[in-house]
């Protein structure tokens, strides 16, 4: 817009105020140039919840470079993570690990209606749990050891009361990881280490929705495995109790025609013009707005994600009564009367915003780092779970193996069989194009942190009669 159009003032003299810095309980957790290892069973291998809060770091932090590895496995217990600890995880030096298990731990066929018929089966359950805590303990011991910094996390739930037709839940498994995960939180207490609950947050959760629909679950069909809203009500949580900022930026401005102050925070503030009618200023952000992933915007109704986490904060205070079109690098971006500028508006989620869209090629970078990251998993958890245990260790092992394998088994419709072929086709062709799919992973995030850098924006708060001219 022009200056003229609104008959704007320039403002020869202001007071430009750096206050409302963020709350001091808020913090980076992890700073630049952290290697953040997130070490469990198959929630943490198929990664929503982790991949969530690298995607929050990179937009929220992005002069602070981190990387997040996947240390997850599949069918993980805690005696499986000590075995393959040092090898799996410890090996990349991180700074810190994030460590996840009990799902596996706590054995579904201990809650089967067969297993309620055992006399014993309360025995076993307390020996099941005692060697949980045990294995925990121990791995707490060595990760510790390893001078890595470490934050612990509850088991998540699993969903006794979701309509299911086709699949009967267990009775009693989910209060089993209830009390792991109340271990767990003592233990925390015990080594003064932060803990995160997703059992409580996602019961809560969980609990809210299926009153409005009975079918309404965090977990997919097998009633264990969270769904992208459940990963991303793990993703709050984790950072509710980490502290992270909650702020994009925070702008206030009031204006008159003898006078424009703008209190801001997590922005620079330059070229600024203003009276009565409406203001404009150019802005540098520190931050750009988090980017909704797909599948995970309903569950915004039970967790204030933006409210708590998301708050790209525009006030406006001063202008006569009215219409005002907010405009970004000369974009009609919304309309807002005078009394919501004066409340303050929250323009994080508006997908037109360039900051919004600038987020979204940041998504979109990670969304691609992230199925080269389910590759590198699906190789490892084939190498740890399928080939060490035979001895196999090198590729050209591997493709003697199968053939041998291929040749003395006669029955194609066989498991066995079918696990062979995932060899042939899926394993060899991933682990030869290994050393590719690291370095094209390597790429993606340094291009990530080139595609996060701020850059300035102007803004213009104009009436709307005048924004149409």
């Amino acid at each position: 817009m022009k200056s003229s159009s609104l008959r704007l003032i320039v403002v020869s003299t202001f007071a430009l105020v750096l206050s409302l810095i963020y709350p001091s309980k808020a913090q980076k957790l992890f700073k630049d140039g952290d290697k953040v290892c997130f070490l469990g069973n198959s929630i943490t291998k198929h990664g929503g919840f982790h991949h969530y809060l690298a995607l929050f770091y990179a937009t929220r932090y992005p002069n602070q470079k981190i990387e997040i590895i996947n240390s997850g496995i599949g069918g993980d217990k805690t005696e499986h993570v000590l075995a393959r600890m040092h090898d799996d995880a410890l090996i990349h030096q991180p700074n810190w690990v994030v460590l996840k298990l009990g799902m596996n731990d706590v054995a579904k066929l201990m809650y089967t209606d067969s297993a309620y018929a055992r006399p014993t089966i309360d025995k076993e359950r307390k020996e099941m749990m005692e060697t949980y805590k045990q294995n925990y303990e121990k791995i707490v011991h060595n990760l510790l050891s390893s001078k890595a910094k470490l934050i612990l996390q509850t088991p998540t739930i699993y969903d006794e009361t979701v309509y299911l037709p086709h699949l009967k839940g267990v009775i009693g498994r989910n209060v089993g990881l209830k009390e792991a995960g109340k271990y767990v939180k003592d233990l925390a207490k015990q080594y003064n280490l932060p803990v995160v609950d997703y059992w409580q947050v996602m019961m809560d959760v969980t609990k809210r929705m299926q009153k409005i629909k009975p079918t309404a679950s965090l977990v997919v069909g097998d009633r264990t495995h969270p769904t992208p809203q459940g990963h991303f009500v793990m993703a709050y949580q984790f950072l509710k109790t980490t502290k992270a900022d909650p702020h994009v930026f925070s702008i206030k401005v009031k204006a008159n025609r003898k006078r424009m102050r703008i209190v801001r925070s997590n922005a620079k503030i330059f070229d600024s013009f203003g009276n009565d009618n409406g203001v404009s200023f150019n802005v540098l952000e520190k931050s750009l707005p988090f980017p909704m992933p797909k599948g995970v915007s309903e569950v915004l109704d039970f967790v204030p994600f933006e409210k708590e986490l998301n708050q790209e904060l525009l006030m406006v205070k001063g202008l006569t009564k009215g219409i005002y079109t907010l405009k970004i690098d000369g974009i009609s971006i919304a309309n807002y009367t005078a009394a919501e500028l004066a409340t303050g508006v929250n323009i994080a989620s508006i997908a037109t915003t360039p900051q919004q869209q600038q987020a979204q090629k940041v998504l979109k970078l990670f969304e691609e780092y992230w199925e080269l990251e389910a590759v590198i998993r699906y190789v490892r958890s084939t190498e740890i779970n399928r080939l060490k245990p035979l001895g196999i260790e090198s590729l050209q092992e591997v493709s003697s193996y199968i053939a041998k394998a291929k040749a003395s088994e006669k029955d194609t419709t066989k498991k066995s069989y079918k696990e062979l072929l995932d060899l042939q086709d899926n394993y060899v062709p991933a682990k030869m194009d290994w050393s590719k799919t690291l370095a094209r992973m390597e790429k993606l995030h340094h291009l990530i942190y080139q595609a996060n850098e701020p850059i300035p924006h102007r803004f213009e708060i104009v009436k709307k009669e005048l924004a149409q001219e």
